[in-house]
């Protein structure tokens, strides 16, 4: 006779905190206030990227195009999942927060724009737009010309200098900028070379991506009137400007392309004004952006493609030169990522070679300061997640993205905002290289984000904010808006490492198990993943006998393992409704349990896809598909009446085109919604 066995049930660890919604809007709140003042005039929407500088009183702009084309990729990003919000019908849609979005992207793309006209009257010539841009055009007055800079929500600061452990801005009185130093600096850093205009084409390539055709209105919030702006438009002309100067430079002495030169005397930039060796990388950027893929050809790029091809083999591991990283290793990362032009025989290669870790130099000491790992600094994931979203690759392609690698590096950021100080006073998470102690995270001189930058202060924080849009974009697609004042402290995103945990990316389904007391290895513990864990009646305990299954919440290092809230955009959720609890039957078999989560196959599909999932109480039922931008495509069932059960329903969708989608399953109030890849054969 069957006895029923002791059933127990652990306690799931609970979700992430829901702490990044308001990390996010704190750093763009934080942007706006501290680093930038947004508007039209001279100096206005071009982020700086160092405040209190070497922990003083300064405020820094350098290197401004490379934070601008962040700045760009922000705020297209961020329009797209404020967009898809609205699409997907989120609960948490804030229009206000997309007229501040268009208002400061019109702007800062107006910017480009206004550096670009004006640089060449620094030269003696007149103003022009083609693509030949300084650095800033910030005045030394601009902390007299706004001092909201030194406001806190209104209220004047008091802090001076920096505070020990955290981002907290404190008050500045001086500025540091490339035109400050003009003209000392005419042919010394006043306008931007390849490094900074390779950065400034990945803003506007995911401008491009994620901005629709045609004159966009909204409410301009700094002039409190309607307005209207041709963002994409705009975006594809400038794109053009900047590399037609890089190819066909007209003031290049010789008249040679791809070496860029001053206007005024014609010598090739020093230090990033040769282009040559990138000539095939930024071709292609230049080609995706404008969609044209046969614009910017000529002998030296067709020449250069086997020259940008090697880059893949040697861009990961690096030896130091004068004691520090090389940050322009990464730029063919960025051309790469942008342009797709990584390739071999058999085709595309991109994201693979964004994940390859290479082979270390001669010389290069594992684990010392002199060589790193790219993908042990998250800059696979980064790059990979820009080449997947803005060529509509899966998330889920071989080989996978790592969801929970990029999830960590986001929750260990501190709440006040990237910072350095010096002295050990770094935002360090010990044993972690997940560390935000660099004014730029994916650019320049890894591993300085986890010892610290050679200049101190406090960051702008962009590479967090584009690197959050950019993982939500992969996995999500809408966003949720945070208004009000936040906390002037508190450091909440120094959590523990949460890369620990048994994951399972499939529901664990438990058949023709006896667990009884006279089992050698004891009683039976059973891990599932946030999938579920599913037993069937032939599984059975015995009396005197532990069975014990429970769901581990631990981040995953698989990305279907999170699940994404319709109207919760920027809310990584494992999945709160996975369950295991259990109840013996009379009998002392274990009845059913049923999982929220819902599976398709094929991955990718051709034309036939089953969807399957459970039901745990009747319900009715609706399934629907979704474009990438949120446009309902078909509903494959609609309030359709399921009873209890498990079920697998196919479906033919040869109509469908190839790409990304979404779909949502509903059952009563609860809603689950995961991305279907498309691809013929």
């Amino acid at each position: 006779m069957l006895a029923t066995g002791m059933l127990t049930k652990a306690n799931a660890q609970a979700p992430p905190p829901n702490y990044d919604d308001d990390i996010y809007w704190h750093y763009r709140y934080r942007l706006t206030h501290y680093f930038m003042s947004v508007g039209p005039a001279q100096g206005q929407s071009l982020p700086a990227g160092i405040r209190n500088q070497y922990n003083g009183d300064v405020i820094a702009w350098g290197d401004t195009p490379t934070y601008l084309g962040y700045y760009l990729g922000v705020l297209g990003t961020e329009y797209r999942l404020l967009k898809n919000q609205i699409a997907l019908g989120g609960p948490n849609y804030n229009s206000a927060a997309l007229d501040q979005t268009l208002t400061e992207l019109s702007y800062a793309i107006k910017a480009l724009y206004r550096i670009d006209s004006q640089a060449d009257t620094y030269y003696g010539l007149v103003a022009n737009v083609n693509g030949f841009i300084m650095n800033d055009d910030v005045p030394v007055n601009f902390i007299t010309l706004h001092p909201e800079l030194n406001q806190v929500h209104g209220v004047a600061m008091t802090q001076t200098g920096t505070v020990t452990g955290t981002g907290t801005p404190g008050i500045v009185n001086n500025v540091s900028s490339n035109l400050t130093a003009f003209p000392g600096n005419l042919h010394n850093g006043f306008s931007s070379s390849q490094d900074d205009l390779i950065e400034l084409l990945m803003g506007l390539g995911l401008v491009k991506k994620c901005m629709d055709a045609g004159t966009l209105s909204f409410n301009n919030t700094v002039t409190g009137v309607p307005d209207s702006y041709d963002f994409l438009g705009k975006t594809q002309i400038e794109s053009d400007n900047l590399v037609k100067y890089m190819q066909l430079n007209p003031f290049n002495a010789n008249g040679l392309h791809w070496l860029l030169a001053y206007p005024d005397n014609g010598a090739t930039i020093p230090n990033g004004g040769d282009a040559t060796a990138f000539s095939y990388g930024i071709s292609r950027m230049g080609q995706f952006i404008s969609n044209n893929s046969s614009a910017y050809i000529d002998p030296l790029t067709v020449a250069n493609d086997v020259t940008f091809q090697s880059f893949k083999n040697n861009i990961f591991r690096v030896p130091p030169q004068n004691g520090k990283a090389i940050p322009q290793i990464l730029l063919p990362l960025t051309m790469a990522a942008v342009g797709d032009c990584w390739h071999n025989l058999s085709g595309n290669d991109t994201p693979q070679n964004i994940e390859n870790q290479g082979n270390y130099p001669a010389g290069c000491v594992t684990n010392t300061s002199s060589c790193w790992v790219a993908n042990q600094y998250g800059m696979n994931t980064f790059y990979g997640c820009v080449n997947r979203y803005l060529h509509d690759k899966s998330i889920y392609d071989v080989p996978a993205i790592d969801a929970c690698s990029f999830y960590t590096t986001l929750s260990v950021a501190p709440y006040e905002g990237p910072f350095n100080h010096g002295g050990g006073d770094i935002p360090l998470q010990s044993g972690y290289n997940f560390d935000w102690a660099s004014s730029w995270r994916y650019y320049a001189n890894p591993p300085e984000e986890s010892v610290g930058s050679d200049i101190s202060g406090n960051y702008n924080g962009l590479d967090y904010m584009l690197m959050y849009n950019l993982m939500y974009l992969m996995q999500a697609n809408q966003m949720n808006t945070v208004s009000g004042t936040y906390p002037a402290s508190g450091n909440i995103g120094s959590q523990t490492n949460p890369l620990t945990g048994y994951y399972n990316l499939t529901p664990v389904f438990l058949n023709n198990l006896l667990v009884n007391n006279a089992n050698p290895t004891g009683n039976v513990t059973v891990v599932g993943g946030v999938q579920g864990i599913h037993m069937l009646p032939s599984v059975i305990a015995h009396q005197g006998s532990n069975f014990h299954a429970y769901i581990d919440y631990t981040c995953s290092l698989m990305p279907e393992n999170y699940i994404f809230r319709p109207g919760d955009y920027k809310r990584p959720d494992i999945n709160p409704a996975a369950t295991s609890e259990t109840n013996p039957s009379a009998d002392g078999s274990i009845a059913k349990t049923y999982s929220d989560a819902v599976n398709h196959y094929p991955n990718p599909i051709t034309s036939q896809v089953t969807f399957e999932f459970s039901v745990e109480t009747a319900s009715k039922c609706t399934l629907e598909i979704f474009d990438i931008s949120g446009k309902k495509i078909k509903t494959l069932f609609q309030n359709i009446s399921f009873e209890q059960g498990s079920y697998s329903v196919p479906f033919e969708l040869s109509d469908l085109t190839n790409g990304v989608y979404i779909y949502t399953l509903t059952r009563g109030d609860k809603q689950v919604t995961k991305k279907l890849v498309k691809q013929n054969n």
